[in-house]
Parts: C-alpha cells; sequence; structure tokens
C-alpha cells in the first residue's frame, strides 16, 4: 500500500517538475531577464511567501473576499490556471456583488479604451491593437479574455493599473508595482 502511495507521490513530483520547466520556458521567452535581474525578482517573489501559510476552504475564501474592500490576487501570467482561479473566485461572489476588477494585464494610460471595449464601441480586435496587447502584455489574450467577459455580463467595473516599462529589471518591476498601487488607491477614493 505505501509503495502504491509513493509511486503515486513520484508521478505527481515528476508531473509539477515538468510543468515547472514549461512555466519557465514560456515566461523566459517573453521575458528575458539578465541572470542577475532574474535573481534580485526571484528573491523578491520569494519573500513574499515566507510566514506561516495554510490552506483554507473555498467557502471561507469567498466570505472573506465579500467581506472584504480591497483583495489583492496573485496571477502567474504564463500559467492559464492562475487567471482561472480568479474566473471561479469571480464567479463564486453574488451575481449582484459590485466589483472593481483593476487587471495588470493593460497599462492604465488605456483606461479609455477599456471603458470603450466595455461598452462595445470597440471590437475585440480594435481593443487589442489599441492597447498593443501582444507588443505590450504578450500572454495569450484567451487567458484573460473570460476575466473581461464576465465584468461585462456582471456590470463590474473594468481598471487598467499597468504601466509599460521598455526595459524589464528589478527596479522597473518595483516602480511598476507603485504605479499599480497608486491605481488602486485612486480606485478606492472613487469606490469608498
Amino acid at each position: 500500500m505505501r509503495l502504491v502511495q509513493l509511486g503515486r507521490d513520484m508521478g505527481w513530483i515528476r508531473s509539477r517538475r515538468k510543468l515547472l520547466k514549461q512555466i519557465k520556458n514560456q515566461v523566459a521567452s517573453h521575458f528575458p531577464l539578465e541572470d542577475e535581474e532574474l535573481e534580485n525578482y526571484t528573491l523578491s517573489y520569494q519573500e513574499e511567501f515566507t510566514g506561516n501559510w495554510a490552506p483554507t476552504q473555498t467557502s471561507e475564501l469567498i466570505k472573506d473576499v465579500v467581506n472584504s474592500h480591497i483583495v489583492l490576487g496573485a496571477d502567474f501570467h504564463a500559467f492559464h490556471q492562475a487567471q482561472r482561479t480568479h474566473l471561479r473566485i469571480l464567479r463564486s461572489l453574488p451575481t449582484k456583488y459590485q466589483v472593481c476588477l483593476a487587471l495588470e494585464c493593460v497599462e492604465s494610460c488605456f483606461q479609455s479604451e477599456i471603458d470603450a471595449f466595455m461598452v462595445g464601441t470597440l471590437t475585440e480586435r480594435e481593443f487589442l491593437n489599441q492597447v498593443q496587447w501582444e507588443q505590450h502584455w504578450g500572454f495569450p489574450w484567451e487567458y484573460y479574455k473570460p476575466l473581461f467577459q464576465l465584468a461585462k455580463k456582471r456590470g463590474y467595473k473594468v481598471y487598467a493599473i499597468n504601466k509599460f516599462y521598455e526595459e524589464r529589471s528589478h527596479e522597473s518591476l518595483d516602480e511598476r508595482d507603485w504605479h499599480a498601487a497608486e491605481c488602486i488607491s485612486k480606485i478606492k477614493q472613487k469606490y469608498r
């Protein structure tokens, strides 16, 4: 019995390692960073996950989301399951629940394009071209499209919070984080 479980565990570990390698390759193809920059970013990212973390039940998570003013959802951009997780959480909220969805996948300077897309005055193709999706974000639109569709269906406000930097480094990532925080602060002031 123990050998069967160990065999299952080893298969799970092998599949996770293979998936991790695929994700690393996908990220590297989109964001080629120098080794030192990548190492600094990785260390910063790992610090975010130190501490006393524990799994939670979905019902507890949804209850906490409903009772919160701001919820930050981490998103590993190259891994489609990350966006699907956000979608599942949003779908679990009460239908009439008011949401301001702040997304990193679009730069804040393109807020008017998001607004036009959400009301239907821009087609999907026009929207993607005008926000320079491929050039400035580069991750598959299909991963994010369901979030926009759900926001349209439920009447959620959608906000762009990113800032594009031609040169990607640890410093520019920090600056992007500060920019996003400022955008979120303005949204919070607007919708107290």
